[in-house]
């Protein structure tokens, strides 16, 4: 799957720059016509199209892009056309996000409430956080293949961690904080996870608890400004980002190796783990901006109501970020009022998380009044919201309820309400399409 863009002009950037390897300058590709071989500069490129006996000189594109886009864009494969350039992003891993939303979006703001208060700052300040992240995960000891465990909810460092982890090739494994101590501790020590980012207050005390029965990991890493009181072998999020030296360039990563990882709830015997490889997620995030799914764009701004730490946020942490839209995070169990009031001052559109969470949003709603005149869509998932709550937010309010199903196994988004015309004419069908790039087969 190729992500396009259209590429900075080649015409007006490129006559006084010269071939990598070669002495001769670069013609302008629109009157000169090349009939040297091209030098194999860098491997992935495809056939370069002629027009006219023009022939565009792809050594010499690439040196440019490098120096205009920076070396870690995720590049993977140019197809010349002939009026314009495109750069397909062709890498299948979340690096093209992380790249357009930094480059592309960067003055787009995050808002979150944490233990500390709220925070906002821009996709920009956000990239330099990840790449502070990634030295200081990097000077812990995590390399390519470790698995960080996440124990913590909705917020910017927890945001951070989603990035930072998975393009140092490293796995980030985000653990459930309303699970038992016993599921906890199962869960760390079947992953063995190298490192956990815990997030202060009850999280924090949960791994206090256990530390002395675990195996693994040898070191905590507190999310929040300061660390608080403890005796475990703590170091505060904060110092470490501002201590550490940011990295450079992103290693190369595989589509085929782990990014992500998600316990089930244990609901059919104890939790079992499932791993998310770059692709998955990749994949998995572009079908939930398409119209036959979620269709987030640059113009939304989402809620993430759905914990962090439950099937990667049912992909909004990757597919608002890659779209560009603005993002808003909750904290730690966020209250009605809390929900009802970052709605009304963030401009929410779009937001998603189980019934009950929008059942009391309502009940906020007929007790102390609020504006959802932002609010286009709520989705919702884990059970079926009452008929009567999705007719009242859609008359009394104009929001649109949808429902989502999915599982731990399948990324969580697998069907949407979005049937086919035909299925609407049919008198009492509910049922609606898997979305796209997922199928299901009945095996027993």
């Amino acid at each position: 799957m190729y992500r396009m863009m259209r590429l900075v002009s080649y015409q007006r950037h490129h006559t006084d720059r010269t071939d990598r390897g070669s002495s001769r300058s670069i013609p302008d590709p629109g009157v000169a016509t090349l009939t040297t071989e091209l030098p194999s500069t860098e491997p992935g490129f495809a056939t370069p199209s002629r027009r006219n006996g023009t022939r565009r000189d792809l050594a010499g594109l690439w040196t440019v892009i490098r120096e205009r886009v920076g070396a870690d864009a995720g590049v993977g494969k140019i197809i010349l056309c002939t009026y314009c350039e495109y750069l397909f992003m062709s890498e299948s891993t979340i690096r093209p996000f992380f790249w357009r939303a930094t480059r592309l979006f960067g003055e787009k703001t995050v808002v979150s409430r944490t233990t500390d208060g709220e925070h906002r700052y821009s996709y920009e300040s956000f990239g330099h956080r990840v790449q502070k992240l990634a030295g200081a995960l990097s000077a812990l000891g995590i390399s390519d293949g470790d698995r960080v465990g996440t124990f913590g909810w909705n917020h910017h460092r927890h945001f951070e961690a989603y990035y930072g982890i998975p393009l140092m090739g490293a796995q980030i494994h985000t653990i459930n904080v309303q699970l038992s101590d016993d599921r906890v501790a199962h869960i760390v020590e079947d992953a063995s996870d190298d490192l956990l980012l815990v997030d202060p207050g009850e999280p924090l005390a949960t791994i206090e608890r256990l530390w002395e029965d675990l195996d693994s990991p040898d070191q905590v890493v507190v999310m929040a400004e300061e660390v608080p009181e403890t005796e475990l072998p703590a170091v505060g999020y904060e110092t470490l980002v501002a201590e550490a030296e940011p990295v450079s360039e992103w290693p190369e990563l595989n589509e085929d190796q782990p990014a992500g990882m998600c316990y089930t709830s244990g609901t059919t015997g104890l939790p079992k783990g499932v791993e998310y490889t770059h692709r998955m997620v990749y994949d998995h995030s572009m079908m939930v901006t398409t119209p036959a799914a979620l269709g987030i764009d640059e113009s939304d701004v989402v809620l993430s109501v759905v914990p962090m730490f439950h099937v990667n946020s049912w992909e909004f942490p990757y597919a608002a970020t890659m779209a560009g839209a603005r993002q808003v995070h909750p904290g730690a169990s966020p209250s009605a009022a809390e929900l009802v009031d970052l709605i009304g001052s963030e401009g929410v559109t779009l937001t998603a998380g189980v019934p009950t969470v929008w059942i009391d949003v309502l009940d906020e709603l007929d007790k102390h009044g609020g504006d959802l005149s932002s609010l286009e869509r709520i989705v919702v998932g884990g059970s079926a919201a009452p008929e009567e709550v999705t007719r009242r937010y859609k008359d009394e309010y104009d929001v649109t309820v949808e429902h989502a199903w999915g599982m731990t196994e399948t990324m969580i988004l697998g069907r949407f309400p979005a049937p086919k015309p035909r299925w609407r004419r049919r008198p009492g069908r509910r049922d609606s399409p898997n979305v796209p790039n997922r199928g299901y087969y009945l095996l027993d």
